[in-house]
């Protein structure tokens, strides 16, 4: 984690630290939770910090160490004001993933339920007189999906789309988390409201599939049951009522790696879904039949994400997997205070670039 000097801010929500819903139990203590997680790793010489309640992915306030108010940031979620759109992208776990089998087209077919969380990238997008990208992190031009989406928008649409786009970054890249493709879908969804709503549906989804496997998933944000590559995404009512911690330890696991190294298992029954949607509040029976195919080689490969998710049980999980193919690995908690409490001890623990709590049902 990167040392700060005493003028710069220390926030949660950065790739740098642990973007963390604090327990809520008054004021005070958010300021003291946070205050004693973020100080403590960020160096004694941190200046500031920043608040979270409940499901809110904007700050409450940036609270100095000796407790001064030194900013309330104001409601950034999917708001339209004078022209410019903010809109929410969040991160989704893989709740089981199953890799069926390698396709004639050198891609995978697999079985997996997707799961949003709140931990999420926050896009702005506004009309301007030339096209403009601005990141707080370095995105390379082949690898930004938020610029890919607004080409084939452009494409499908024959709109000449001149945008100024703001994207920050919360979610790890490399993480197993989807952000680059929820960022895309966040693209689409936003120009198509800027627009005038342009594209049908069915056009909206086909240049989802044509950016990523799971870009699909992010055009409605809801728990999805989903097949072939990832792009046939079927909503199911399934709802998670544990808190959700999840972790990405200070390390990427490239795609194309992991599926070089996995082993296709076949088709399973019953399928993922079912399994659970039938074991309903059962989290602990999740261990016997919800896998990820990715686990075997990865954590050979990078164990630290293996003794993660040891550290995860061991502090009182119920169930924890790795998300896609890594590097975050999830836990699902009881209460908050147990969540909160395995988090701090996997920071002192390993090294890590983000954390998150989920609450129950927030999906």
């Amino acid at each position: 984690m990167r040392r700060t000097g005493a003028d710069e801010p220390v926030r949660f929500d950065t790739l740098s630290t642990n973007y963390i819903n604090a327990p809520r139990q008054g004021i005070m203590n958010f300021v003291l939770f946070c205050l004693r997680i973020n100080f403590r790793h960020a160096g004694r010489r941190a200046a500031r910090c920043s608040v979270y309640s409940g499901t809110k992915s904007t700050p409450l306030f940036l609270v100095s160490r000796d407790f001064h108010i030194l900013d309330m940031p104001t409601k950034q979620i999917n708001t339209r004001l004078r022209g410019h759109l903010k809109i929410l992208a969040p991160a989704k776990i893989n709740i089981g993933l199953r890799v069926i089998r390698k396709r004639s087209d050198r891609y995978h077919d697999i079985e997996t339920v997707f799961y949003p969380i709140n931990l999420s990238d926050e896009l702005e997008i506004e009309k301007s007189s030339k096209l403009e990208f601005f990141s707080n992190i370095n995105l390379e031009a082949d690898a930004n999906l938020c610029l890919r989406a607004l080409h084939f928008f452009c494409e499908r649409t024959g709109i000449h789309a001149e945008v100024k786009m703001n994207l920050f970054k919360r979610i790890p890249i490399g993480g197993g988390l989807g952000g680059g493709s929820s960022d895309a879908a966040a693209v689409l969804l936003s120009l198509q409201e800027i627009y005038g709503m342009p594209l049908s549906e069915i056009e909206l989804f086909d240049i989802a599939t044509q950016l990523g496997a799971d870009v699909s998933f992010f055009l409605k944000k809801i728990p999805s049951y989903a097949t072939g590559k990832g792009e046939v995404i079927e909503p199911i009512s399934y709802r998670i009522g544990s808190y959700i911690l999840t972790v990405t330890p200070d390390l990427s696991v490239s795609t194309a790696l992991a599926y070089s190294i996995v082993t296709p298992t076949g088709k399973h029954e019953p399928r993922l879904d079912e399994l659970v949607l039938d074991s309903g509040a059962d989290y602990s029976g999740y261990r016997d039949v919800i896998i990820n195919d990715f686990e075997g080689p990865v954590f050979e490969k990078f164990p630290t994400i293996g003794q993660i998710k040891s550290e995860m049980y061991s502090h009182g999980a119920e169930f924890s997997l790795m998300s896609g193919s890594g590097s975050s690995v999830y836990g699902f908690f009881r209460t908050e205070a147990d969540a909160a409490k395995a988090l701090d001890s996997l920071c002192n623990s390993f090294t890590l670039r983000a954390g998150n709590i989920t609450p129950p049902h927030a999906s």
